[in-house]
């Protein structure tokens, strides 16, 4: 079994070197093949800069790049860059380009997303393993747990996978970051996207067609928590807009354009 674990570049590097930082300090045990996708993000790279439309998104996305090689070679993460292709659009990428098969296990290490515990990634793949009909494994958003009636709402029940806690669901609910099984893209064709939301949202909703007609299962792992942290508010701006229905029906458009229009 191959674990590719990346790292969607389109963040500005700070995020990009933390999440990075945080991956292999939590995941020290476990083979796996770390790679940052540069997808020239187009903000200046800062927390004290990222509210500020750039001047010339070019120069920042130029930039950018040379700031994401750096990190790779000095955290010994491989590094690849092609064009944004949107969020589901970009995984079946990755996917492509590191030749994720039948058995083999694709996971996500967002910029904005912190795992709080040790051996997520090892997690995500035991559980691939031991139950060949898992598509996705997210793991848990702390807000999630919290919820009065959670579990009994969203999960049919619980098992227990090479040693680990997995709640299997029943309905929908928010994923955080997730795990994808090889099988499941081998069967899809690709990471499913909405039609209408090709760029940014919705991938709950896409999947979830898939998973129906392939009788497969999508678990999260209540024992592995997850916190989602701030990005830029300008891209934030952006991200509520273009999943409005208005929007997804004119066609969503990319976070660049949406700069230069403002």
């Amino acid at each position: 079994m191959k674990t590719i674990v990346h790292t969607l570049g389109y963040n500005i590097p700070d995020l990009i070197e933390e999440a990075t930082v945080s991956l292999k300090r939590k995941n020290k045990n476990f083979d796996y093949t770390h790679v940052i996708a540069d997808l020239g993000y187009p903000l200046k790279n800062g927390r004290d800069h990222w509210h500020i439309i750039p001047a010339d998104t070019n120069i920042e996305e130029a930039y950018n790049l040379h700031l994401n090689h750096k990190i790779a070679l000095g955290l010994e993460s491989d590094l690849v860059k092609f064009n944004n292709h949107g969020v589901s659009g970009n995984w079946t990428t990755i996917a492509n380009l590191y030749g994720i098969g039948d058995g083999d296990v694709l996971i996500g290490a967002d910029p904005d997303e912190r795992p709080m515990d040790e051996n997520w990634v090892k997690a995500i793949a035991e559980v691939m393993d031991a139950d060949k009909n898992i598509a996705i494994v997210s793991l848990a958003l702390p807000e999630l747990l919290a919820l009065e009636g959670f579990f009994e709402n969203y999960f049919i029940g619980e098992r227990i996978l090479n040693g680990h806690r997995v709640w299997y669901g029943k309905f929908m609910c928010q994923w955080a970051l997730i795990g994808i099984s090889g099988r499941f893209i081998a069967k899809a064709g690709r990471v499913p996207s909405p039609e209408i939301a090709p760029i940014y949202g919705w991938i709950e909703t896409a999947c979830l067609e898939f998973m129906n007609h392939f009788g497969m299962d999508w678990v999260m792992l209540p024992d592995y928590r997850v916190q989602h942290i701030a990005s830029s508010p300008l891209a934030q701006e952006w991200k509520n807009e273009v999943v409005t229905a208005d929007a997804m029906n004119a066609g969503q458009v990319d976070f660049k354009t949406w700069l230069k229009s403002r």
